[in-house]
């Protein structure tokens, strides 16, 4: 197991403070950092990845898997899950003097190992910067054990990492129960597939027509559906996951303007400049030269 891998823009005093524990099936850490920083973040690992944020950010940006990016500038008590294979990116600048954050890592059957067949279904599906009382509190005794200045023992530890996760498959099947498909709305498994196309050629120019067909519905037909499930239209759809892709590609290659606006799908520079401003705040260039 690995943490989060983090990019410093603070200069040589602004290495965080890490404390980690490896625990039977589960790793949990503390960092705290210092302030002000400027960092950009990625995570795509093997494990179940949770973590309890407390921090302030003056700007940033996030991105999970094909979600719509997120700028809240307020964590303090914000929770990400991410299960195997999602892929967590962003940036972040922070203030205030206080900022760190308490993560878990687990592997996908641990409850099952513990708890047998009776076991709860663990989360599955990613959420980024959410609130759930119980949870919350379960994750807030853990920091507190992980912080003890004597250190807590091992088998407290499991413990509450057990508990989290426990909790962590409640609110997923309370979330499950309030997210079930509404009349008229795409199937769950028709949204990924369309979740999926969309991620694969991105870099074409991808057409409604297009999607459509995929769905097995009339333009007109797909539109009111994708609505229905996605909370915004196709193109809108669009753009945002061309902004999240320019967005990675900005932070981890050295590809020009031009080359990102191509691999993103945008039809042109200007319309790459344009979006990603609109989005973020900011123009790409300067977004780069930001974390740099």
């Amino acid at each position: 197991m690995a943490g989060i891998d983090l990019g410093l823009r603070g200069g040589p005093t602004a290495s965080p403070e890490v404390g980690r524990r490896k625990l039977g099936g589960v790793e949990c850490e503390h960092v705290s950092l210092a302030s002000p920083i400027a960092f950009d973040y990625s995570w795509s690992g093997e494990t179940n990845y949770l973590a309890l944020h407390d921090l302030q950010l003056t700007d940033g940006l996030a991105f999970l898997e094909s979600r719509e990016p997120r700028r809240i500038l307020d964590l303090r008590n914000k929770m990400t899950f991410a299960p195997r294979g999602a892929r967590i990116d962003g940036w972040s600048a922070l203030s205030g003097a206080s900022n760190s954050y308490t993560a878990l890592f687990f592997q996908a059957d641990l409850l099952q190992t513990e708890l047998g067949e009776n076991a709860p279904c663990c989360q599955e599906k990613p959420a980024l910067y959410f609130s759930e009382p119980a949870l919350l509190f379960a994750m807030q005794k853990l920091r507190g054990a992980l912080l003890a200045p004597d250190g807590a023992e091992s088998t407290y530890l499991e413990t509450l990492a057990l508990v989290c996760v426990l909790e962590l498959a409640r609110y997923s099947r309370v979330a499950d129960y309030r997210d079930q498909p509404t009349q008229g709305s795409l199937s769950r498994r028709m949204e990924e597939t369309i979740r999926s196309y969309i991620r694969d050629n991105l870099h074409t120019s991808i057409t409604l027509e297009e999607l459509a067909g995929i769905a097995g519905f009339s333009r007109f037909h797909f539109i009111r559906a994708f609505k229905t499930s996605f909370g915004t239209t196709p193109h809108q759809y669009l753009i945002r996951q061309r902004v999240t892709r320019s967005t990675e590609l900005l932070l981890h290659s050295s590809l020009s303007l031009l080359e990102i606006a191509e691999a993103a799908g945008f039809t042109s520079q200007q319309q790459f400049t344009s979006s990603f401003q609109k989005a973020t705040g900011m123009p790409p260039g300067k977004f780069r030269q930001y974390l740099r």
